[in-house]
């Protein structure tokens, strides 16, 4: 810029989903981040009718994230750093899960909802430390799965949901949708050689899963959620890894959180997760158990001692 600021622009990927509510959502939620004083960038500029900007397609301009990128970094930190991060981002999260909805799906603007044809859903958020302006809505979720190739000009069930269940059924009757008019037979060989794959396949299979998804949610014999603290919905990022993630490179704390595109509030079982950063390949000791080297490790040699001293790390890492 002519005052020396640099800033980023950013343009949907065809595979992101609907532009136009990808990219609605996102502004909403950061803005809504940043009410709760999560690190993220602040977003300068936006736009979701391309048809109306001067740029011809959907947008958002955003400051730089200061710091470096934490993959260009985190193999050469020690252990005990890394588990200083680990502890940042938790503290990040349980600031984002203190504040709950009524609803599951995406945040909005409420006038940004209006505009896309949606009628706004009252987010109803709530928050014991935060004041939460009464600007945001929920609305249909903007993920991929729903809304690319012939997906984005059915009339499919993407949200907002009041119940968890709502969700499960969802899933099913949009598949049900798209196989009825969409699918033809075809060879997957993971299945058969020799015999296609039949759209009354997947259809037969789907009819069997609508009869069980409701009991797919965790509940009690009253029928009630069995456990009300995980199935409140809260915010999450929705992919965390090494390059979504900027770090002071001297003090080693988070500095910005990015890439917060397809966002969602949904039931806190269903963020239930390893953040992709910390997921070991591998197998893993089940239970509270520390990983630890092989009596026999000291009559090892170099390369399979530091083979083993990375797969540890990466199995405690995961634990942590």
């Amino acid at each position: 810029m002519d005052n020396g600021c640099e800033v980023f622009a950013k343009l949907p990927n065809p595979n992101a989903g609907a532009a136009r509510f990808t990219i609605a959502s996102e502004v909403a939620t950061r803005k809504l981040a940043k009410v709760l004083k999560a690190p993220v960038p602040r977003v300068l500029a936006g736009s979701f009718d391309a048809a109306s900007n001067h740029v011809g397609a959907e947008y958002i301009i955003e400051e730089k994230a200061p710091g470096v990128r934490l993959g260009s970094v985190w193999k050469h930190w020690p252990r005990n750093a890394k588990l200083q991060l680990i502890t940042q981002l938790i503290d990040i999260q349980n600031t984002l899960a203190s504040v709950t909805f009524d609803m599951h799906g995406c945040i909005y603007f409420k006038d940004d909802l209006r505009a896309l044809g949606e009628e706004p859903e009252e987010a109803n958020i709530q928050s014991a430390t935060a004041s939460i302006p009464g600007i945001f809505a929920i609305g249909p979720l903007t993920t991929g799965e729903l809304w690319n190739g012939v997906r984005s000009g059915m009339n499919l069930d993407r949200g907002p949901w009041n119940d968890p269940s709502d969700y499960t059924l969802a899933l099913g009757h949009n598949e049900i949708a798209y196989i009825r008019s969409y699918a033809i037979a075809r060879m997957y060989y993971y299945r058969s050689l020799n015999t296609q794959e039949h759209p009354e396949d997947g259809l037969a299979l789907l009819t069997q899963y609508m009869k069980v998804a409701r009991y797919l949610i965790p509940r009690s014999t009253n029928g009630a959620v069995s456990n009300e603290a995980v199935s409140k919905n809260v915010l999450t990022h929705p992919d965390l890894h090494l390059d979504d993630i900027f770090v002071d490179p001297e003090t080693l704390q988070i500095t910005r959180i990015v890439d917060w595109q397809s966002a969602c509030v949904a039931p806190l079982f269903y963020h239930a997760d390893v953040p992709r950063m910390c997921t070991h390949r591998g197998p893993l000791q089940e239970g509270w158990v520390v990983p630890e080297r092989p009596e026999e490790f000291d009559t090892l040699s170099a390369e399979e001692q530091r083979k083993i001293d990375d797969d540890l790390e990466s199995q405690i890492l995961h634990k942590y």
